[in-house]
């Protein structure tokens, strides 16, 4: 008791303290991000973290589980084309399922005669999770880490009360506090507390802050509704202003967590239902004690999973969630049975629940027990993995949608998919020409920024520009230590808090290995791992690190030995790496992907080598800008030096390559034989050789793409040619990479269907010589009245970048905002290049 005295001392200071507080004042230091993190979530998928470690693919019952087993739990269900989003990990019920020093983990106050009586799915479970943790694996971290590996937001979910009552459900908690269960007279309690008690929520702050601090995780969900029930006694307000102080130290913990960890950690809320007697709405929530859309509106909560009891209803009241709620993300919650005892939905039942909540207004689908099929024994079956794909609409918001893929794309008749043309700058001369890539070009601050390869061996140099096309203000590259073939790639880090470490870059380290460093001007720089290399060679062509926001994590791009390292068996290859958490440990990479050209076969090296790869992310693409060398070492069009003829053999060419995972890579362009940037003609500076920046520019409605030419071949050890380098430029009209292109006879393109967020519909669309209009479908391809074709207004000889499509009757779509929708785009001799939902106010 004596230990809770203090807890409950520290807990009343802590209420002072938090009285002198204003609703949505929070804890984090100045320099952290503000405001809710947006982030797409279509399904989110919860792991009860209690059969998913007994049970795995067609096992029938229990069964001993290994580290692949536990990461398979994961490929399951983020394979690729899956819609899941966002995993959550279950780790408690009262008890919690790892070695806890602050509660009791499961299980472990079990006498001999009571485990005697456990079913074989509690002994199986225990003892894989105790061979897991004898072997200092904690099968949890793998989940996470596996999740993230993945792209997937990976967050804890917590329990808040749970009632079953089982003996391996037991805790010291409360064995010590009996009487501070719930119950009545007519219903004494088996495991639920009271949280009317301080010392209850003290205990309860102190499990979450356990757990968020024990696993690299985003984040954290507090589940209202397994089981939803709180309070002995108590009114409303009293409730509320209890579970209000609870909720808003979490908050404050994980601005705490957040700002050590570089980053902002997730709050999520599962608000209670009634255990069915009524559909759970923000008012059953409120008198439950959990007045959720106040902690939406004090920023404490980021978004909110409404949910049914154990079993699938079709009247959530989704509507009045998102009345409520305008400011964070509502999802709406599909339970795995409809309740007595019937057999789990079945794939069409789980999409039915899908279309009826995103219809309702939902912003996409929370999964409740979508395994547990499994648990059947010799009647157990697999669960419908593939409908993953299915759930939920695509939910874009006013993000624009290119044609670089059939990401948004349903169907196409008569169109054709074709590369955009760049226009180069200066006649097709260089526009500098003190230097060479590898380097960067970026915009910030009003100005073009240029780092640059000095002449010869001597570093890197930095200029600015007014215009993109005149560089000075020139100035030396500090604080890198250079392996030899000076390489830089920087980035400007949107989730770095502290501006000495604004800029992020990627060297070639000492030993031919990736270094990383930071800087505030771009221009002193500050060596990560003390300027000892963060990966294995190589490292001599572009060491690229940018942030991914949507995965939550860094991206390293580089090098990769096949071969040897250098020499006439040389392969060279590129790889992907992870790392969530730079500041805590720059060294810690996980590989993603180790690739090499092989499509062709064996024989592909002698034809094509991946050079350098670098990464930019735009628009929710990923573009990789690939440096190929085509004819590797192929001198057969000469072995003396000609800076007039263009050559096609030992030379290297630009492409891009487009990902939605930054894994998973269309190589359309690279096995076409189209660079985005052509080489030149004979006698060009750039006739032999174009290697771009690390990056694109985006700036004044257009791309700008900087490369580095050369007017001679490759060359190898034995034969080298003597060529000039030159830094030149080629713009891109914007969103122009991939178009869909209709002849003189009429193309179509329906889109995928998707929730509508905004108002307006604007195209890119170049149909100077023919013309462009579009119908409104609904989610089953039916022309919507007022949308259809007969009342649609077709434009003519028009070139635009945004421009808005009119009806007869309809000047936009703001009458079928937030319903389920499909877009056709009727083309003649036109290209389409994207389309973007915007919304009425200015700036969306």
């Amino acid at each position: 008791m004596a230990v809770f005295a203090r807890r409950i001392l520290l807990l009343i200071l802590w209420t002072l303290i938090a009285s002198h507080v204003k609703p949505g004042a929070s804890a984090q230091d100045e320099s952290e991000p503000v405001g809710n993190p947006t982030r797409t979530r279509r399904v989110l998928y919860n792991f009860d973290g209690d059969s998913c470690l007994s049970t795995k693919a067609d096992s029938k019952g229990p069964v001993a589980v290994n580290v692949d087993d536990v990461k398979r739990l994961i490929e399951e269900i983020a394979y690729d084309g899956s819609h899941v989003d966002t995993v959550l990990v279950c780790i408690n019920a009262q008890v919690m399922y790892y070695p806890t020093k602050v509660g009791t983990m499961r299980g472990t106050l079990s006498t001999p005669a009571e485990r005697a009586m456990w079913p074989a799915s509690e002994k199986q479970r225990f003892d894989n999770l105790n061979a897991f943790f004898d072997a200092n694996i904690d099968p949890y971290a793998v989940m996470l880490a596996e999740a993230k590996r993945h792209g997937c937001e990976a967050l804890l979910t917590f329990r808040m009360n749970d009632d079953h009552g089982n003996d391996f459900l037991r805790t010291q908690f409360l064995v010590d506090h009996a009487d501070w269960r719930l119950g009545t007279k007519q219903y004494q309690g088996k495991g639920a507390i009271d949280f009317g008690r301080d010392e209850v929520r003290e205990y309860t702050f102190q499990l979450i802050e356990e757990a968020v601090r024990r696993y690299d995780c985003d984040g954290i969900e507090l589940d209202f509704n397994r089981f939803p029930t709180f309070f002995k006694d108590g009114s409303t307000d009293e409730r509320v202003a209890k579970m209000n102080s609870l909720v808003e130290r979490v908050r404050k913990m994980l601005d705490e967590v957040g700002h050590e960890r570089g980053r902002r950690l997730v709050l999520s809320v599962r608000p209670p239902s009634n255990y069915g007697r009524t559909p759970p709405t923000p008012k059953t929530s409120r008198q439950l004690g959990c007045d959720v859309p106040a902690w939406v509106k004090h920023g404490w909560v980021d978004f909110v999973a409404v949910s049914e009891f154990l079993h699938e209803r079709g009247d959530l009241p989704i509507g009045k969630w998102k009345q409520a709620i305008t400011t964070a993300p509502v999802y709406g919650g599909i339970e795995c049975t409809k309740g007595g005892g019937q057999k789990n939905l079945t794939a069409d039942q789980y999409r039915h629940a899908a279309t009826q909540l995103i219809k309702a207004g939902a912003d996409g689908v929370y999964l409740f027990n979508f395994f547990t099929s499994r648990e059947g024994g010799e009647k157990a079956y697999e669960p419908p993995f593939e409908v993953l794909r299915d759930l939920g609409p695509l939910t874009f918001g006013f993000r624009k949608q290119l044609f670089v893929d059939d990401f948004v794309v349903a169907e196409t008749q008569s169109v054709t998919r074709v590369l955009g043309q760049v226009t180069k700058a200066n006649d097709g001369k260089p526009i500098f020409t003190d230097g060479r890539f590898y380097g960067t070009v970026l915009h910030d601050e009003g100005k073009f920024k240029l780092w640059f390869r000095k002449p010869g061996t001597s570093g890197f140099g930095y200029a600015e520009s007014s215009d993109g096309l005149t560089f000075k203000n020139r100035a030396d590259v500090q604080g890198i230590n250079f392996a030899g073939d000076y390489t830089l790639a920087v980035e400007i880090d949107p989730a770095e808090t502290d501006p000495q470490r604004r800029f992020k870059a990627g060297y070639d380290a000492p030993g031919m290995a990736a270094g990383i460093a930071h800087s505030a001007d771009g221009i002193r720089w500050t060596p990560y791992n003390d300027g000892k290399p963060v990966t294995k060679r190589a490292a001599d062509t572009y060491n690229q690190i940018l942030w991914d926001h949507e995965a939550n994590t860094y991206r390293l791009f580089t090098r990769s030995d096949f071969g040897t390292a250098g020499g006439s068996t040389e392969l060279r290859g590129t790889r992907s790496m992870t790392n969530p958490n730079l500041r805590t440990n720059p060294a810690n990479w996980t590989l993603v992907r180790e690739w090499i050209f092989d499509k062709e076969g064996k024989g592909e090296a002698q034809r094509r080598q991946i050079y350098a790869t670098t990464c930019w992310i735009y628009q929710g693409v990923y573009f990789a800008l690939l440096s190929v060398y085509d004819y590797p070492g192929d001198v057969t069009e000469g072995k003396t030096t000609d800076t007039r003829k263009r050559h096609e053999r030992d030379v290297m060419n630009f492409y891009i390559a487009t990902s939605r995972d930054a894994d998973s890579w269309d190589m359309h362009w690279v096995y076409t034989g189209q660079p985005l940037v052509p080489r030149g003609p004979d006698s060009a500076f750039d006739k032999d050789i174009i290697m771009p920046a690390s990056t694109i520019v985006t700036h004044a409605d257009k791309h700008w793409i900087y490369y580095d030419g050369a007017n001679e071949r490759h060359g190898s050890e034995q034969i080298r040619f003597d060529r000039e380098h030159a830094i030149g430029l080629a713009t891109l009209r914007l969103d122009g990479f991939v178009g869909l292109m209709a002849g003189e006879n009429e193309g179509t393109v329906v889109t995928k269907p998707f929730k509508l967020e905004g108002d307006r519909l604007m195209l890119n669309v170049d149909a100077r010589g023919g013309e462009v209009s579009v119908e409104v479908l609904d989610e089953a391809g039916r022309p919507l009245a007022g949308f259809s074709g007969e009342e649609v207004l077709s434009a003519t000889k028009l070139n635009e970048l945004r421009w808005q499509p009119r009806w007869k009757t309809r000047a936009g779509l703001s009458d079928l905002r937030n319903q389920i929708v499909q877009l056709k785009f009727h083309l003649r001799d036109a290209t389409l290049y994207a389309f973007q939902i915007v919304g009425e106010q200015a700036g969306q």
